[in-house]
C-alpha cells in the first residue's frame, strides 16, 4: 500500500473554529502546520467555519492559510466554510455541522475552538455555551427513547480528573441549579467514563462541599443534594467509594494533578471552584471533555484570548491535546467513553 493509500484511510477528526474574533483561528492554523510537518500523522483534520477570515488571518500572521494546507496535504486537511454574516452565526453553524458529520461517523469526534458566548446571543443563537448546544444537538439529532442525552462537563490533566455539576451559572444560581437527580446522572456518567478510560477493579472520588466547611458553618446544599448523593452512589455502584462533602479549600491544599490524593475523580458543585485548581496546575495542557453523548468532544480548557488576537503569540498546546484525546479515546475505547452512559 502506498504512503497516499495510507493518508486516505486515517480517520478523520472535527475542528471547530470558534470565534474568530478570538484565537482560534492561528490555534488552528498552527495545528495544521504541525500535522502536515508530521512524518508519522495517526489522522487527517477537517476544519469547520469561517475558513476565508481565518486564511486572511494566516496571511497577517506569516503562517500558511489552512486552504494551502489542504492542497498540498488533500488527505491530512480538509475544510468546511459555514456561512459568515457574524462571527457567532458562523461558530455555531461549525459545531452543528461538525456534530452532523460526527453522528453521521464521517469524522471520529468533535474538537472545539472557544467561542463568545455575547457573539452567540447577538447572532440569536440561544446557548450560554458549547456543553449547552451539543446537548441539544444530540437530543434534535438522535434522541433517546429511555431518556434524554445530559451533557456534563469534564477536565482532564494527568491524573487530576474532575466533574462539574453546574455549568456556566451565575454564583447566586448555583444553590437554585443543584438537583440530586441530574446530579445522579452526571456522576453515573462519571463512573463510565472512569470504567472505560481506567478498567480498574474500585475507584474513590472526592466530593467537594457547596459551603464553607463543607456546610459545618451553614448552608443547606451539603444535607439537601451532597449526602443523598453520596449514600446513592455507594448503594448503585458497590465498586465506587465517594467522599463526604470536602472543604474545597483545605481539599486543595498540597494537591498534586499526579497523585490526586488518591483520587480518581473530583466532582465540583460549580464552575470556578473546580476549575481555578485545574486550570493553575494545567496551564494550556488541561483538556475539556463533554461526556453523556453519543459523539465524542473535547475542547481546549481556556477562553478566546482577544487581547493576544494577531499577535501570534497564542499557545496551541490546549488544542493539541485535545486533538490527542479524541485520537486516544477512539484507539483505546471504541468510542466507550460516552456511548454506554
Amino acid at each position: 500500500m502506498s504512503q497516499t493509500q495510507v493518508l486516505k484511510n486515517l480517520p478523520i477528526i472535527a475542528v471547530t473554529l470558534g470565534d474568530l474574533y478570538g484565537i482560534g483561528g492561528e490555534l488552528s492554523l498552527k495545528v495544521a502546520q504541525a500535522l502536515v510537518q508530521d512524518k508519522q500523522a495517526r489522522y487527517q483534520l477537517r476544519f469547520y467555519g469561517d475558513v476565508i477570515t481565518c486564511d486572511a488571518e494566516a496571511q497577517v500572521l506569516s503562517l500558511k492559510s489552512l486552504q494551502a494546507l489542504a492542497r498540498s496535504h488533500p488527505h491530512l486537511i480538509s475544510w468546511l466554510q459555514t456561512p459568515a454574516e457574524s462571527s457567532g452565526k458562523a461558530a455555531y453553524l461549525a459545531l452543528e455541522s461538525a456534530v452532523l458529520d460526527a453522528l453521521a461517523g464521517k469524522v471520529i469526534g468533535v474538537v472545539t475552538n472557544p467561542i463568545s458566548k455575547a457573539n452567540w446571543w447577538k447572532a440569536g443563537v440561544p446557548y450560554s455555551g458549547h456543553t449547552e448546544a451539543l446537548e441539544m444537538l444530540a437530543n434534535r439529532e438522535a434522541p433517546r427513547v429511555d431518556s434524554p442525552w445530559q451533557a456534563d462537563m469534564f477536565f482532564a490533566f494527568q491524573n487530576f480528573r474532575l466533574l462539574l455539576l453546574t455549568r456556566h451559572v451565575p454564583l447566586q444560581a448555583v444553590s437554585t441549579c443543584l438537583d440530586l437527580n441530574q446530579a445522579k446522572a452526571s456522576v453515573k456518567a462519571l463512573i463510565h467514563t472512569l470504567e472505560e478510560t481506567l478498567a480498574k477493579a474500585t475507584y474513590r472520588i472526592a466530593l467537594l462541599g457547596v459551603n464553607p466547611h463543607a456546610g459545618e458553618i451553614g448552608g443547606v446544599e451539603e444535607a439537601e443534594i451532597l449526602l443523598p448523593l453520596q449514600a446513592w452512589v455507594h448503594e448503585q455502584f458497590p465498586h465506587v467509594t465517594m467522599s463526604l462533602p470536602q472543604p474545597a479549600d483545605a481539599f486543595f491544599r498540597g494537591f498534586d494533578a499526579q497523585t490526586a490524593k488518591g483520587f480518581d475523580a473530583v466532582v465540583s458543585p460549580y464552575h470556578d471552584q473546580g476549575l481555578i485548581p485545574m486550570k493553575m496546575l494545567a496551564g494550556f495542557e488541561a483538556v475539556n471533555v463533554t461526556i453523556g453523548l453519543p459523539f465524542l468532544r473535547t475542547s481546549v480548557s481556556h477562553g478566546m484570548a482577544s487581547d493576544i488576537v494577531g499577535q501570534g503569540v497564542a499557545n496551541p498546546r490546549s488544542l493539541q491535546a485535545a486533538i490527542e484525546d479524541v485520537w486516544n479515546v477512539q484507539k483505546t475505547t471504541s468510542k466507550c467513553l460516552i456511548r454506554r452512559v
